[in-house]
């Protein structure tokens, strides 16, 4: 229950507060980012908060269920539900920011950033223990997976200091990663002399 309330949590918190997130090959392919980049924000911030799933409230609220009839409420136990829930949008957000931002440099990417955000969502709702060997290092690495299904167990059952300082780490490389992959994709970037104005 609660590998599925912190994935279910963090995809939603994810596709509510960015939810521009999963279109953003599609904005760069298409010379959309004009407007964007006329206004006095940093460009990826303004980008990922200029669209949210509504459906995705009822992810948010299915997590919060699910820890309110199955977690621990106690002021410690919200705590590291509340980091756990961080983690997981972390690694959610910037995974698809960087396959994303590929369309800097192959073009469009869409449907390639999709096959490889539904991997990772998919294979979050996975227990770890039933991978090995390649499987293991794959859902640790490349689809980093493993940091959000084994946060039940490595943080919010009982804290092991290694599994979260990996999580930790893992979720400040990809932020970090896909923020500088972004702007560095974003200068080569090609205007689509689109005219338009934005509220």
């Amino acid at each position: 229950m609660m590998m599925w309330a912190v994935s279910a949590g963090g995809f939603g918190l994810n596709a509510v507060l960015f939810g521009n997130a999963p279109r953003l090959a599609g904005l760069i392919a298409n010379g959309q980012l004009d407007i964007v980049m006329s206004q006095p924000k940093p460009v990826l911030l303004h980008l990922l908060i200029g669209r949210m799933s509504v459906s995705a409230i009822g992810d948010v609220a299915f997590a919060l269920m699910l820890y309110a009839l199955f977690g621990d409420l106690s002021p410690a136990g919200l705590g590291k539900f509340a980091l756990a829930l961080l983690i997981a949008v972390l690694v959610f957000l910037f995974f698809t920011v960087t396959v994303q931002s590929l369309a800097f440099y192959i073009g469009n990417a869409e449907g390639l950033g999709q096959q490889l955000f539904n991997g990772l969502l998919a294979f979050s709702t996975y227990p770890t223990g039933i991978f090995s060997g390649w499987g293991k290092l794959i859902l640790f690495t490349v689809l980093p997976a493993g940091f959000i299904s084994y946060l039940p167990i490595g943080l919010l059952r009982s804290i092991e200091p290694l599994f979260l300082g990996e999580a930790l780490g893992m979720a400040a490389l990809l932020t970090a990663g896909g923020t500088l992959f972004f702007y560095k994709g974003l200068k080569k970037y090609s205007s689509g002399n689109q005219m338009g104005l934005r509220m």
